[in-house]
């Protein structure tokens, strides 16, 4: 039934006041308001194509059997994730993934938290998610790709918790101390993570290319406006070039924490900052009635 109703499906035509216009094209052994559609099973590439007609067909089926006056264009635009019930638009960002994608990235976190990656298997992958293997391939391209996609997705998260903490601070020295005292912090509390973003992903050129790599040049890049306002507000001296202090800066708090994550021993956020910063401070700041800020 489903492929009679997929080639006699209904033609929709929406009006100037919303309503939908059923338009028949010939006769049919079914109800009056089906029309064939100009996709035929051949001309389908995906099968989910394929899916969304035949279900979408169905539904207004039994709509017309409820004989409802109209159907309504959000309703039908829904079943193909176009838009939601209310009527909004879905962005690929809101959209929720498959959840068999879901399951192969919690299922690679949880393998990460006890074995190095590369000790870490596909098929390992997919029995922890409890799915079939070749999805690893269709979502992700590879095992790399999985990982790229956790870390990009850490990395969101991490920066825009950054920039809400940020908001409340005024003066670029202390949100330097803020900033530097966050990195340090997610070091210290993500060891996993932190051993990945640190000697895992860079030895791959591939790293470099995708969402993963955006986002830490996101990151990068919200350091470079708090040293160009304190450039601007005078208290950052104005004869060291600014990129040169970003790579200080993200340099000093990497090679502070590496030690201790490859070793996996504890440090104090508190005093690894206060090291750093006096250090950047009695470096970079401007003097000040002879004697520098700190």
């Amino acid at each position: 039934m489903l492929l009679i109703l997929f080639f006699g499906g209904p033609y929709l035509n929406r009006t100037e006041n919303k309503r939908i216009k059923i338009q028949t094209a010939k006769k049919t052994n079914f109800p009056s308001i089906f029309k064939p559609l100009h996709t035929n099973l051949y001309h389908c590439k995906k099968s989910t194509k394929i899916l969304y007609n035949c279900v979408s067909m169905y539904y207004l089926h039994l709509h017309f059997h409820e004989r409802s006056p109209k159907i309504k264009v959000s309703s039908f635009f829904y079943l193909k994730g176009k838009m939601n019930p209310k009527g909004n638009s879905l962005s690929p960002q809101n959209r929720p993934h498959p959840p068999g994608r879901v399951k192969l990235a919690n299922a690679l976190r949880e393998l990460l938290r006890d074995k190095e990656f590369d000790a870490i298997t596909t098929s390992e992958i997919a029995g922890t998610a409890g799915v079939n293997e070749a999805l690893i391939y269709r979502y992700f391209g590879d095992k790399r790709g999985l990982l790229h996609q956790i870390l990009s997705e850490f990395l969101d998260d991490y920066v825009g918790k950054i920039e809400k903490d940020l908001g409340g601070i005024t003066g670029p020295l202390e949100r330097l101390r803020r900033l530097v005292w966050l990195h340090i912090r997610m070091y210290e509390s993500n060891r996993v993570f932190a051993k990945l973003l640190l000697l895992e992903v860079r030895s791959f050129p591939g790293y470099f290319g995708g969402h993963c790599y955006a986002q830490v040049k996101r990151y990068s890049d919200i350091l470079l406006d708090i040293l160009e306002k304190g450039v601007a507000s005078g208290e950052i001296r104005d004869d060291i070039p600014i990129r040169s202090l970003r790579q200080v800066v993200i340099g000093g708090i990497e090679h502070l924490c590496l030690p201790e994550v490859i070793f996996d021993r504890d440090f104090s956020v508190d005093q690894l900052t206060e090291d750093l910063c006096n250090t950047l401070y009695r470096g970079i700041a401007r003097q000040q009635e002879g004697r520098r800020i700190e």
